[in-house]
């Protein structure tokens, strides 16, 4: 939201930095890139390819990691929706699914790269999904998220009229 009002998104040595020399410093150099804290691998590229995507992930702040390793990668940016990294991807999101998780590993096209960087924001991977079931997880996390937001919202009307009454 920050970057569509045109605010930047600094990392936390912004503000110890600037307040070491007594004035707001410059952000550009503390920016945070759009993919930046995400572990992604690639599968299915020729050479040219996973060459342009890697640095493509390093440029917009991502880490780039060969091996998919579950817990630690968090995107799979897949040429097809085949292979033994996507197999893999979909078999832990299977199981996370069956436990209300939501999705371990998204598995997007590489066109999910060049729209983060034509936007210079993260941008949702389940709209660049191989997978049908990613955009079902996020509707329901969407809507899990709404439910809770409205029971907590109750919870405080209530605690509101209590002590009222």
């Amino acid at each position: 939201a920050a970057k569509e009002w045109g605010m930047p998104v600094v990392r936390p040595a912004w503000i110890s930095d600037s307040v070491a020399h007594g004035t707001a410093l410059p952000t550009s150099a503390y920016e945070l890139k759009p993919l930046a804290g995400l572990f992604i691998s690639v599968t299915g590229f020729g050479p040219r390819q996973r060459s342009a995507l890697v640095e493509a992930i390093s440029a917009l702040g991502g880490t780039y990691t060969g091996t998919l390793e579950r817990g630690v990668v968090s995107h799979l940016v897949a040429e097809q929706a085949a292979g033994a990294k996507v197999q893999a991807a979909q078999s832990w999101n299977a199981e996370a699914a069956a436990q209300n998780a939501g999705v371990l590993v998204h598995v997007v096209r590489s066109a999910w790269i060049e729209a983060c960087r034509s936007a210079d924001r993260l941008l949702p991977g389940e709209q660049f999904s191989w997978f049908a079931t990613d955009k079902v997880d996020a509707a329901r996390a969407e809507k899990l998220a709404a439910e809770k937001a409205a029971a907590r919202q109750q919870k405080s009307e209530d605690s509101r009229r209590r002590r009222a009454a």
